[in-house]
């Protein structure tokens, strides 16, 4: 088993949770995780849908900057609440989980805003402080200034991605957390938002290590 997992593990161990999750078959990590986790769905496409949006500093960011690390991915809409922020804050404990292992380094946190074109950045600045998001492998995104309207539209349907209005301007979507593996392989989805805490990083480390 490679050191990393190993120290992950040991890790995992010392969070108390049960032995049995801390030790997924290499290899067969979609096979243990549909076993385990009821709300995770295989995707296993060669490539998830592209983009080219916008960073809080204005900069063009690329998908396929990250080919060479797993990508965590959601999108939020800039009108809803309650269940966006709940969604916002069970990523960034992904994150954390992440981060105080040596996964770091091979993953890419994304948010997308999925509903608002030039979103103010100084909101999209503040975005990481209000979520706990960590800004060294975590990246909130829009779309950018010369882009047409239709292309967050097209990303979200290429997404899948669900949404409705509920009233008073609110909107209400589907929950879900993307896993993109390294190459841009589109690996799965963990729907909602009551899946077991440890096993989104738990699916990370098994396709690092594959």
């Amino acid at each position: 088993m490679p050191v990393n997992t190993v120290i992950y593990f040991i890790i995992v161990m010392l969070m108390g949770v049960a032995p049995t999750y801390a030790h997924h078959p290499k290899g067969s990590i979609d096979v243990y995780m549909k076993a385990h986790e009821k709300h995770f769905e295989v995707i296993d496409l060669p490539k998830a849908p592209s983009f080219e949006l916008m960073d809080a500093n204005g900069n063009k960011v690329r998908l396929s900057d990250f080919d060479n690390k797993v990508v965590v991915l959601n999108f939020i809409s800039a009108h809803c609440q309650n269940f966006c922020a709940r969604h916002a804050a069970v990523v960034a404990a992904i994150q954390q989980k992440v981060n105080i292992t040596p996964l770091k380094g091979g993953v890419q946190f994304i948010t997308i805003i999925a509903d608002t074109k030039n979103e103010s950045l100084d909101v999209m600045q503040g975005y990481a402080q209000t979520y706990g998001f960590e800004t060294s492998n975590w990246l909130l995104l829009t779309t950018s200034k010369d882009s047409s309207e239709a292309t967050i539209k097209t990303l979200v349907d290429a997404y899948n991605v669900v949404s409705e209005a509920v009233g008073n301007d609110q909107e209400r979507g589907s929950v879900v957390t993307h896993f993109i593996d390294k190459g841009g392989r589109f690996a799965a989805k963990f729907h909602g938002l009551k899946f077991g805490p440890i096993n989104p990083v738990l699916y990370i480390s098994g396709l690092i290590d594959n």
